[in-house]
């Protein structure tokens, strides 16, 4: 028996961010990010860090050194926000965005799955926030209701019926989508906001607004950063 709609899960090239805090800055516009933590169960191998590209390729790369007491800290040089990957013993990765704050990365680090916790982040923050937002309607006391009356409508072949509850349905979805567009338009420059809307978490022929606002603060505070550069490309 099939529900009268499904609400598709937030697919995120990564999960994580960070922002808003002291970092080292040099003239040149560059600045260093500190990445620390603690692996519960280190294995054997390697801890690399790698940038990931627009096209999700891997860039610059290193390795991160565990201390005896299984801490790590790792100073990078940025010029730009960027996506980051953490691989712990090619076992358990985490996905980032680094943008100027230093950010705790916590892990067991021995099973792909297992524990993991990110410290410091306003990215995690606003994706986390939006996600429940999206995902608010399916737990709707109304949604149940009209899932049932649309199963017993499917199996009575009353198509008619059908169509008018997912009217109804869609616009308890707007109501929610149009909250979410809300939050996102009045954040500051974030990749977390870049990267929901590079996924289509709010249609962009609909929603078009929002990406024409979010391209224009980017091209205002960000205008010499690939993924804002490449963000505002699509829109325009």
């Amino acid at each position: 028996m099939k529900n009268l709609v499904k609400i598709a899960v937030l697919s995120f090239v990564v999960l994580i961010a960070c922002s808003s805090a002291s970092t080292e800055s040099e003239d040149n516009g560059s600045w260093y990010v500190t990445i620390k933590g603690k692996v519960g169960f280190p294995q054997q191998g390697q801890i690399v860090i790698q940038e990931l590209k627009s096209n999700t390729t891997a860039g610059w790369q290193d390795t991160i050194k565990l201390k005896s007491n299984y801490t790590f800290a790792k100073k990078i040089k940025l010029t730009e926000p960027g996506y980051y990957r953490i691989n712990f013993y090619n076992t358990q990765v985490i996905n980032l965005i680094v943008d100027r704050s230093d950010i705790e990365v916590n892990v067991d680090g021995n099973n792909p799955q297992g524990f993991s916790e990110i410290i410091g982040s306003r990215d995690i923050d606003i994706i986390s926030n939006a996600q429940k937002m999206l995902r608010a309607t399916e737990t709707m006391p109304e949604v149940a209701k009209l899932n049932e009356e649309f199963a017993t409508a499917q199996r009575a072949g009353n198509e008619a019926k059908m169509l008018e509850l997912q009217q109804t349905y869609m616009k308890l979805d707007k109501v929610n989508k149009d909250k979410v567009a809300a939050y996102l338009k009045e954040q500051a420059p974030s990749l977390a906001v870049v990267n929901l809307l590079q996924n289509n978490s709010l249609d962009a022929d609909e929603y078009f607004d929002l990406y024409l606002s979010v391209a224009d603060k980017l091209r205002t505070s960000w205008g010499s950063y690939s993924h804002a550069k490449t963000f505002i490309e699509k829109v325009d």
